[in-house]
């Protein structure tokens, strides 16, 4: 069976009992659904071990309950007042069993208790009944998934594409809850189909690029029927938005894209298949979307500079991984092509800043062909001349990730991976105060699963976000993190001119030009 008829299958058949699991644990139905749709995220990453796995529904089970486990420690950490009362053991092991239905023993592992222990709390027990459940469509849930593989892998760059899986998917059609006693015992409800002329996607806002506080573009996918129809959503006083078609120039129906945006009217927009890394083509527009032309394939010449209002390109493929490339591309701002960066030092797996940082400097990262180490190169005229350095780091984690922003008078580089399965968080942080020629390690792992990298804020403090939704923050370069209420919602990225910060696709987009000062973005044209 295919990875992804293995995840969809697993899905239909497995939301409705590992949502009530949730539920149970956490007595908070919003939170259980989160939590379930986050857990299908995670597992997606790693689907092709799922399909081979003879039972995946207990491999889903083990991250939501690790999942739920972190939600009831986050809570700990609130105020008293302001935060529900924990359930007891046994009122959890009583819900397992009515709610979930499961059997003893995995309730004993659920919530690390003796057998013999849940035995007797369920002396005496209520029936297993059956509460009604809202399945979301499982295109949500893999958008979601792209949403962490893009900010695992770029933490930075918002180019995260609206993505719809090409076959019909099994849904629970569920009705309201009855009143309790009128509950009847539990029957497992056969799935139904849904077609997929009912199978509707909201518009999404998912990729945001500033040139500066005034001038900005934006991707809205609305995706029907598995079609994906982009606009550009563009503003040039910060406040008014205007919506034009993205011009697909050939592609196939379903082609999620990429925002790069190159100046105040000039944007360019990369297709690719929803379900491919493969980049297909690009369509360029020098007037906010009004027109549009395509873009030829391949790399055109080279560039010994940076042009302003350009961007960078690894020459690996969209979510291409391992990477091995080495050479960076420079997206002209005048054409929307990719010319090859003739100066750009030779690095494995070269992934460039996509937009230069706060200071103007422009950064890669990536590993020495010869000793393989990890590297840092940083410019401050435009990519003629590099400075290169290797900090101390000689770690391999899944999904690892650079970021690298300007802080004061100093450089931060934030080193993101895997810390145990399906959690990224910092695996350590590195200062430069001589513009790059040396680096100092300023901490090791953090042990928050983080939303993104740190926002370097004007105060000169780092924020950075927890998937628990807690802020946290540091006021020597990371060494150490103290909490506090966040300052923005979800994960942020630099953005040219500022930092934007993006959460799950109903939140609202958020801009701030300091990191400090945050204001929700009304992108309704």
């Amino acid at each position: 069976m295919a990875a992804g008829d293995a995840f969809a299958r697993c899905y239909a058949h497995s939301y409705r009992g590992l949502f009530l699991t949730a539920h149970a644990l956490l007595d908070d139905a919003e939170a259980a659904e989160q939590v379930t749709r986050e857990a299908f995220a995670i597992v997606h990453r790693d689907r092709a071990r799922l399909a081979a796995d003879a039972r995946p529904e207990e491999r889903v089970r083990a991250v939501v309950v690790r999942l739920a486990r972190r939600r009831l420690r986050w809570r700990a950490l609130q105020v008293p007042r302001a935060r529900p009362a924990a359930p007891s053991a046994r009122e959890t092991v009583r819900r397992l069993h009515r709610l979930a239905g499961l059997p003893t023993e995995t309730i004993a592992s659920v919530v690390d208790t003796p057998v013999e222990t849940v035995e007797s709390y369920l002396v005496d027990a209520e029936p297993v009944s059956w509460a009604g459940v809202r399945q979301p469509v499982v295109t949500r849930v893999v958008e979601r998934a792209r949403l962490r593989a893009a900010r695992a892998r770029t933490l930075g760059v918002a180019a995260v594409a609206v993505l719809v899986v090409g076959v019909a998917v099994p849904l629970l059609r569920v009705g309201s809850p009855e009143p309790e006693a009128a509950k009847p015992a539990y029957t497992p409800p056969s799935p139904t189909y849904t077609p997929q002329s009912e199978m509707v996607q909201p518009r999404v806002i998912y990729d945001v690029g500033f040139v500066d506080e005034r001038h900005a573009h934006a991707l809205r996918a609305d995706c029907r029927q598995f079609d994906c129809d982009l606009d550009l959503v563009s503003t040039s006083d910060g406040e008014h938005w205007t919506s034009r078609p993205v011009s697909n120039a050939g592609q196939p129906r379903g082609s999620g894209g990429r925002l790069y945006v190159l100046g105040p009217d000039q944007v360019a927009v990369d297709w690719f298949p929803i379900d491919e890394p493969a980049v297909l083509g690009r369509v360029y527009s020098a007037d906010s979307g009004r027109t549009w032309t395509r873009v030829p394939q391949g790399v055109r010449g080279t560039a010994r500079e940076i042009p302003a209002g350009a961007a960078l390109q690894s020459g690996c493929e969209l979510f291409e991984e391992p990477c091995t490339r080495s050479d960076v591309r420079v997206i002209l701002p005048d054409s929307g092509r990719s010319a090859r960066l003739a100066t750009a030092p030779p690095l494995l797996g070269a992934y460039p800043g996509m937009v230069p940082m706060a200071d103007g400097r422009w950064w890669i990262a990536g590993k020495d062909p010869r000793t393989r180490r990890w590297t840092i190169a940083l410019s401050d005229d435009d990519g003629r001349t590099w400075t290169v350095a290797r900090p101390a780091w000689r770690g391999d984690a899944e999904g690892q990730a650079w970021t690298i922003v300007a802080c004061h008078d100093s450089i931060v580089a934030t080193v993101t991976g895997q810390l145990e399965v399906g959690d990224y968080g910092i695996l350590a942080m590195f200062r430069s105060d001589d513009g790059g020629r040396s680096w100092t390690k300023t901490r090791g792992e953090l042990g928050w699963a983080v939303a993104g990298a740190p926002v370097a804020a004007s105060n000169g403090s780092l924020l950075v976000n927890t998937e628990d939704g807690a802020g946290l923050v540091s006021w020597n370069d990371g060494r150490t993190f103290t909490q506090e209420q966040p300052r923005y919602h979800g994960f942020a990225y630099w953005a040219r001119s500022g930092y934007v910060a993006l959460s799950s696709p109903d939140a609202p987009i958020q801009y701030s030009p300091d990191g400090l000062n945050w204001r929700e973005l009304s992108l309704k044209p």
